[in-house]
């Protein structure tokens, strides 16, 4: 057999600034669990937001199968005028520890944005590459809040994988 959908998982990172994996998983279309809520403040000022985390290869298949090609896209969002969410790859290596970023405001180093998404256009895909099983990589989300924007009691984001799976 291969690897399977549901051994494709994502996890935190340490204070979701990078840093080391958690055993916290599961952060797909659950509200505020990467970014908090965003307050009236930091809508009417606007502002950039980041994000870390790590996509792991759980298989437990015999023979240690590779989850070929693999691409994370964003599936769903909740509807925010105002707010733009894009990924970008992991500056470390797969199994590698992804470096820190002072706080939730601050750009990580050597990562490169696109596949920006919004309600009408969440199909744009980040290439991760061959995983192998056991494996992670990170990768960032970025929520860029346009000034002036309405606050927003919640963000929920739905994060879907596609790969081929090689034994």
């Amino acid at each position: 057999m291969g690897v399977l959908a549901s051994e494709v998982s994502v996890y935190k990172t340490t204070n979701n600034l990078g840093g080391a994996i958690t055993g916290v998983g599961s952060v797909s279309g659950v509200a505020d669990n990467l970014f908090n809520v965003f307050s009236g403040a930091e809508t009417s000022a606007g502002g950039t937001f980041y994000a870390c985390v790590y996509v792991r290869n759980e298989t437990v298949d015999v023979g240690n199968p590779v989850a070929q090609g693999l691409e994370v896209f964003i599936d769903s969002i909740t509807v925010h005028a105002g707010a733009i969410l894009s990924l970008g790859l992991g500056s470390a290596a797969i199994d590698a520890v992804e470096p820190t970023i002072a706080n939730e405001n601050t750009a990580p180093a050597g990562v490169t944005f696109f596949s920006e998404a919004d309600a009408e256009d969440v199909d744009d895909n980040l290439i991760i590459g061959d995983l192998p099983a056991n494996s992670f990589k990170s990768f960032w989300i970025r929520a860029v809040i346009d000034p002036a924007t309405a606050a927003k009691a919640s963000l929920v984001m739905s994060l879907k994988f596609k790969f081929d799976s090689v034994e």
